[in-house]
């Protein structure tokens, strides 16, 4: 069974992974001059399954050699593909956190891999290793988790969802224009979705504006001309902790059809003008921004 390297040191970045493929074997690779502790990983899976086969079949039990034999070849491309996905994730000579990941997060993550065998799957988690190796606690174990538990259709449906988004946290479930009731409750219980219904109401006060980000690369400004203050509620729901980790790995997702039907709702309001911009800055948590090209919806 050649599995082959796991990984070539090229950056800093992929030093570091080098480094925790081999904590979580126990051979302690360190650096670039350490490649060949992470690449002898390949080699320990493979004598300790050439030696569980071998005792399977002293005891007469080809069909469990058989299977041994299977699953940890299974196992061992599963993680090497993983981490052939995770090196993409690093630009050249990448400097990144000297923070250490931690080691049960480590032994977590490691555990789960082994048995993913989609592709696509093992392309969210080789962003999430990639991303905890750049900085150290971007994603709980319990996000770990949570997409553990994920399938395909579960993933798509996540996806499909942040394209709902406002405010970058809140994901749009009103009636006529949000998700529906149905995907929901499946987010929910996946839980990457608050289970509470609440409500986001954009005040916009006599003849002046209000900005609003729907994610991180688009903003729409409601404007008043009017003499009283217009206020627009719609139904949202929540994203969890898990939900926002899991956010960072998904492009921004531009729903057109959302934002016009958004805009349209609050035209019926009241609004006179409802515009779209893109957001060129975006800083975390504060939500400032910059914008340019405003066009009218």
């Amino acid at each position: 069974m050649n599995m082959g390297a796991l990984i070539e040191i090229n950056t800093d970045g992929l030093a570091k992974l080098a480094e925790i493929v081999g904590d979580w074997t126990g051979l302690n690779a360190r650096g670039r001059e350490r490649m060949a502790d992470a690449e002898a990983y390949a080699e320990v899976r493979k004598v300790d399954t050439q030696n569980a086969i071998a005792l399977a079949r002293l005891e007469g039990e080809e069909q469990v050699a058989r299977y041994i034999y299977a699953r940890e070849s299974r196992k061992m491309n599963n993680v090497r593909q993983i981490v052939d996905q995770a090196k993409t994730q690093f630009s050249e000579r990448e400097q990144v956190s000297s923070e250490p990941v931690n080691q049960d997060w480590q032994n977590r993550f490691f555990s789960i891999v082994e048995d993913v065998s989609d592709e696509e799957m093992q392309k969210l988690w080789a962003q999430i290793l990639a991303g905890e190796i750049k900085r150290p606690k971007s994603y709980s174990m319990r996000t770990l988790d949570t997409l553990r538990n994920m399938t395909k259709e579960d993933a798509e449906l996540f996806v499909v969802s942040t394209s709902y988004l406002i405010h970058n946290e809140c994901i749009c479930t009103e009636k006529e224009f949000g998700i529906s009731l149905i995907d929901a409750l499946k987010l929910t219980d996946m839980g990457v979705l608050s289970n509470e219904a609440l409500t986001l109401t954009f005040t916009i006060p006599a003849h002046s504006y209000n900005h609003n980000s729907i994610n991180q690369t688009t903003m729409i400004t409601f404007y008043n001309d009017s003499d009283s203050i217009i206020k627009c509620t719609v139904d949202i729901k929540i994203l969890t902790t898990t939900g926002k980790e899991l956010l960072k790995l998904i492009p921004c997702q531009q729903n057109d059809i959302f934002i016009n039907s958004l805009a349209d709702f609050c035209k019926s309001k009241g609004c006179s003008k409802v515009t779209k911009s893109e957001i060129i800055n975006w800083e975390s948590d504060t939500y400032q921004f910059k914008r340019q090209n405003e066009t009218e919806i």
